[in-house]
């Protein structure tokens, strides 16, 4: 099946027939996700993060899941000191239970497990450099890899803090 350069064509099926065609560009929202994070320990080094994400996104476009799961994430961080620069580094073990979607025709996981380590350092007064890879086991039963494997993805980021106090981060994501 020859297809036009720069045509979209995103299709899953089996020999009975499609189970998912997008062949155009879609546009709208995702799941809400709704987070809270907790400092905990010896001098907060420890922080107990809850996530909650909402199936507000639209399942036919692969906007949403189509169900609701909750997590609990707990993060540990050491600051340290890099060139005279203040930096720091963190990791974190995390598991989630994840709903039913209806829209993939595979056996969902209930439970998924993840994993995330990364680094920061502040380079210059406003600028910031940032790095983490981020681990979760699949989410479905499938020998199809892009669903049924293990996912790593590797962030590399620089943040810009403002005189107001707001951050801005600006990161280029690749899945591994």
């Amino acid at each position: 099946n020859v297809r036009p350069q720069n045509a979209l064509l995103f299709e899953l099926g089996n020999p009975n027939g499609n189970l998912f065609l997008l062949d155009r560009p879609q546009t709208g929202l995702g799941d809400v996700q709704i987070k809270a994070g907790r400092p905990i320990g010896s001098r907060g080094r420890f922080i107990v993060e809850g996530e909650v994400k909402l199936p507000t996104g639209a399942e036919r476009i692969l906007a949403g899941s189509g169900s609701t799961d909750l997590s609990l994430t707990l993060l540990r961080s050491q600051a340290v000191t890099v060139r005279n620069r203040p930096a720091g580094y963190y990791w974190g073990l995390g598991v989630m239970h994840v709903g039913s979607p209806d829209r993939m025709p595979f056996a969902a996981k209930s439970d998924a497990y993840t994993a995330v380590v990364g680094g920061s350092w502040k380079v210059w007064p406003k600028w910031g450099l940032k790095a983490q890879i981020d681990i979760h086991s699949p989410f479905y039963e499938s020998d199809f890899e892009e669903i049924g494997a293990t996912a790593i993805q590797a962030t590399v980021a620089a943040s810009l803090k403002r005189a107001t106090g707001a951050i801005f981060d600006f990161a280029v994501v690749e899945d591994l």
